[in-house]
């Protein structure tokens, strides 16, 4: 079974409805979005060719990749249009006593390996 962290995400109360802001959390870079008065967290790496995705546009609940226009919903991580194929991991955000946290896993899952050394987005299933 999987050990969790519990991240403090410093100043985010400060972030403004529509803002977004990435922590180190654990192996994880989070991108921590504030929508609908809501926290989310994703993490900061999209599916289709691991860009980072806090360099892209915050449209209410999605966020589009810079590099291709992926989009996710950040409240589940949902992949919502191409080229993206899958989803992206999404967190749970927590309030602490200490303020706003972030509850990750102690390691990330390890991506397929692919004998041909294709990329994910190009590897048969």
């Amino acid at each position: 079974m999987s050990q969790t962290l519990l991240v403090e995400l410093e100043d985010a109360e400060s972030l403004a409805e529509g803002e977004m802001r990435t922590y180190k959390a654990g192996p994880f870079e989070v991108l921590v979005c504030r929508v609908g008065g809501e926290f989310h967290a994703v993490e900061n790496k999209c599916s289709h060719q691991a860009r980072p995705l806090h360099q892209g546009r915050l449209r209410g609940h999605l966020i589009v990749c810079p590099v291709h226009g992926a989009a996710f919903d950040v409240r589940d991580g949902a992949h919502k249009s191409p080229p993206a194929m899958c989803g992206i991991e999404r967190f749970t955000v927590v309030r602490s006593s200490e303020g706003w946290c972030v509850e990750v896993p102690e390691e990330a899952k390890k991506a397929p390996v692919d004998p041909f050394g294709r990329p994910p987005m190009m590897q048969v299933r």
